[in-house]
């Protein structure tokens, strides 16, 4: 029995894959494609982008496979509205009435085109089927803003509620982007067009990476910075989620990476804000293209007011999920841990459509092995030590009692 088990054992990881330090075992109930999510530990270990990554079937050969994960965001298609009621000229106070069109069609999202190039300006947004009446508010206090001359492009896009309403009203309130002088007073803007579009992309499915983030002194008065050291570089952030108590604030950031903290690179900028009123609301992530940076620096802009109390910064993440050709009842193996190895290549065109991951069956994922010697892993050789004791110690035994009948 103790044989059979290690002879089983020897199968586990082949020695040529040796130089792959971590294997994970694959389960598979069904045939054809299937796929699983690769666990947040994986990146603890894997090569940068994941490149080290191998699946190989029972023989140890080698298993193409395609990296698919859930996209942030669709590309929406963006349409121009009609005004009912224009915008003036400019002015740092307004209204303004929009005509969505005849066509029974969803609508989640405006956007305004305002040219100045350091505003900040907050949106009261309502909904009528009528285009005077029997307005419905459904956002209120929403921030817009640029600031250009800190980098910061800003958004003037506002997300609402799905919804058929054919006219929209605009209260847009420019607000003073220096809050240093007394008394300042609101620039005034222009609004020259606005587009509509429907967005009807999931929410992502969040991983949270959890490096500590600490204040970090800041070169101005005017920001607060903090940083944080991620040990590796091979975890594929997306955005960040920021947590505080602090109500009704608005803070424009930027995010930034580096992998030796010294030399940065801007990644992205965008906002968090709470707003009260009727119809409150908050945005607490930040998105970000997928970054892999060991070195992280979050630079709220304060700008003359006092910071905001930032109890806890953690890095997002959209997990990768492997997708392969398999057999039924089989068991597989995940390698990684191998730096030194380029990413696979594989043509798989036809194979392997598109967000497959949604649909395939899923396989079952074991837990980290530590492959040390020829392959196997630390278990196999507690187990390979232990059965090898157990024979001596058996045949030891056994002497002692032909010994004691003789």
């Amino acid at each position: 029995m103790i044989w059979s088990l290690l002879l089983v054992l020897l199968a586990a990881v082949p020695s040529m894959w040796k130089d792959w330090l971590y294997s994970r075992t694959i389960s598979v109930n069904s045939a054809g494609l299937n796929t699983f999510v690769c666990p947040r530990e994986l990146y603890d270990h894997a090569g940068s982008r994941l490149a080290d990554l191998r699946l190989i079937d029972p023989k140890g050969a080698e298993v193409p496979f395609a990296l698919q994960k859930r996209p942030l965001h669709g590309k929406p298609a963006w349409r121009p509205v009609q005004f009912v009621k224009g915008p003036p000229e400019q002015a740092t106070q307004m209204e303004v009435v929009l005509d969505m069109g005849e066509q029974n069609r969803l609508h989640n999202l405006l956007s305004l085109e305002i040219p100045e190039i350091d505003f900040l300006a907050h949106v009261e947004l309502s909904a009528s089927d009528v285009p005077d009446q029997d307005w419905h508010l459904m956002r209120s206090d929403i921030p817009i803003y640029r600031y250009r001359p800190d980098g910061i492009e800003g958004t003037q896009t506002l997300a609402y509620a799905e919804n058929y309403s054919r006219y929209l009203k605009l209260k847009i309130t420019s607000a003073p982007t220096d809050h240093r002088t007394p008394n300042a007073v609101a620039k005034p803007i222009h609004l020259l067009k606005c587009e509509a579009a429907y967005d009807d992309t999931p929410q992502p499915e969040w991983s949270e990476y959890s490096p500590v983030f600490l204040n970090e002194a800041s070169p101005s008065d005017m920001q607060t910075w903090f940083r944080a050291d991620a040990q590796i570089n091979s975890l594929p952030a997306m955005g960040i989620r920021v947590t505080t108590s602090a109500r009704e604030f608005h803070r424009a950031l930027k995010i930034a990476g580096s992998n030796d903290g010294h030399t940065w690179q801007d990644i992205a900028s965008g906002d968090i804000y709470r707003t009260g009123g009727e119809e409150p609301a908050e945005k607490m992530i930040v998105e970000t293209p997928e970054t892999m940076s060991r070195y992280w620096r979050v630079m709220f802009h304060d700008d003359g007011e006092p910071p905001v109390v930032i109890e806890r910064i953690v890095l997002l993440g959209i997990p990768y999920h492997v997708v392969f050709q398999a057999t039924a009842n089989s068991q597989y193996h995940l390698l990684y841990g191998n730096g030194k190895v380029p990413a696979a290549q594989y043509n798989l065109g036809g194979v392997v459509p598109a967000n497959a991951f949604l649909s395939a069956p899923k396989a079952t994922v074991g837990e980290e092995e530590l492959d040390t010697v020829q392959g196997h892993s630390t278990k196999f050789w507690v187990l390979v030590i232990g059965g090898a004791l157990a024979v001596v110690i058996a045949g030891i035994v056994l002497l002692f009692a032909v010994a004691s009948e003789g």
